[in-house]
């Protein structure tokens, strides 16, 4: 075997390692109560400000779905509340989150940004 099969196995297990170690599922957001506390007051607000907007999106795509399947199936078929509750939940959730950044972005110093 030369050096350049060498190097292209090298590299094609690299690639296939990096392959598997991404295909499993994605981790979930952090929580409000997930957080650790030993971060400042703006990585805090920035984290959550993210979460929020993560969130918001989220149930932006759910309320969509839910009308497009209110059109096609009516208001009272079960996935259509179905969907219609999750984006319910998850607008709850967004407002949580945004809450929570506004909170912590009142404790930063009026001289520093997040």
């Amino acid at each position: 075997m030369t050096y350049t099969g060498l190097i292209i196995g090298g590299a094609l297990m690299l690639a296939l390692s990096g392959a598997v170690g991404c295909a499993g599922p994605p981790s979930p957001e952090p929580r409000a109560s997930q957080v650790p506390m030993s971060q400042d007051a703006g990585d805090l607000a920035f984290q959550y400000k993210r979460q929020a907007t993560t969130l918001h999106e989220l149930a932006q795509r759910y309320d969509l779905e839910a009308r497009l399947l209110w059109s096609l199936k009516g208001g009272q078929h079960p996935e259509t509340l179905g969907k219609l509750d999750l984006a319910r939940s998850l607008w709850a959730q967004a407002e949580e989150a945004d809450d929570l950044a506004r909170a912590y972005r009142r404790q930063i110093p009026h001289n520093r940004t997040y």
